[in-house]
């Protein structure tokens, strides 16, 4: 099914009767962005997706020929958006951003949760109420067919546990460990009861973070895999020799049996735009690269 309206192109997939939604904030500017979203749909489809709809929101990219294509992953949606959206604190960031870079990040944080609103806003219009919800960043490789049935195990077994992600970090104004939206999944029930969103509220709180504040400070808990990227002895556990090479800024998510389980490039889009050997973390296309090589 195919839907065109004057703000988005809705190409219909697999999602009814389905608990868990998994949604991508999309944006590709060129073909190696559309490369790496490519290779993240990839490797999703190749793992356990029972119960659970993909949902690939994708905010004002140029149309080109490189643009990934319903017609590449039938089983998963495709929201087109048209236009972009306005930054909801557009004063406050004129006066607390110094640097160009630092405002594009910024923007960057807004526009991937509105993104994520954007698909729980259009559940409500076609009645599809998930349990649960994954948000996910265009860069990163499921090297685990378990992996999501894992997550949704944690959550059912612990009716206090509000998130299960992949890199648990303080947020910015350091005061909380809160989980990194590039692999976050929500109970959704009690992301509605707490009445939460996963805007930014900088200085302090980055996309999805004051939402994890907010949880953490009526009682609830997170719960985060063992990453090697924030606990750098966990490389020595790392036993498949193809993951032992791929750098310091790389997210190599394991789970309780060491297994590695999910990865995450860091910075895809940028490294898309900038695509140099950057202190000799992997590019761009060393990373779309090593994924057809090994998978």
């Amino acid at each position: 099914m195919h839907l065109e309206t004057k703000d988005y192109t809705y190409y219909r997939g697999e999602y009814k009767n389905t608990n868990t939604a998994i949604i991508f904030a999309s944006y590709q500017p060129n073909k190696i962005a559309s490369d790496l979203l490519r290779v993240a749909l990839n490797s999703l489809s190749k793992i356990d997706l029972e119960n659970c709809s993909v949902w690939i929101i994708d905010v004002a990219s140029p149309n080109s020929e490189n643009l990934v294509k319903h017609s590449e992953f039938k089983k998963f949606n495709f929201l087109y958006v048209k236009f972009l959206p306005q930054d909801l604190n557009k004063n406050i960031f004129q006066k607390i951003l110094n640097f160009l870079s630092l405002r594009s990040k910024r923007e960057g944080s807004f526009i991937n949760s509105w993104s994520i609103h954007f698909a729980l806003n259009y559940f409500k219009n076609i009645s599809y109420d998930p349990k649960y919800f994954l948000t996910l960043q265009t860069d990163i490789i499921f090297t685990s067919y378990n992996i999501l049935g894992n997550l949704k195990l944690k959550l059912e077994q612990n009716k206090n546990l509000i998130a299960a992600g992949f890199r648990e970090q303080p947020n910015l104004g350091k005061k909380y460990k809160i989980l990194h939206s590039l692999g976050c999944m929500w109970n959704y029930d009690l992301f509605k009861k707490l009445n939460l969103n996963l805007y930014p509220k900088f200085p302090n709180f980055d996309l999805a973070e004051y939402a994890i504040a907010k949880s953490l400070d009526k009682g609830y808990e997170t719960y985060s895999l063992k990453n090697a990227r924030t606990d750098k002895s966990l490389i020595n556990n790392i036993k498949e020799e193809k993951y032992q090479h791929l750098g310091d800024g790389v997210d190599i998510c394991l789970n309780e049996n060491s297994d590695v389980v999910f990865l995450h490039l860091g910075r895809g889009i940028s490294k898309s735009l900038d695509n140099k050997d950057n202190n000799k973390k992997f590019t761009a296309k060393e990373w779309i690269s090593w994924y057809y090589k090994n998978f």
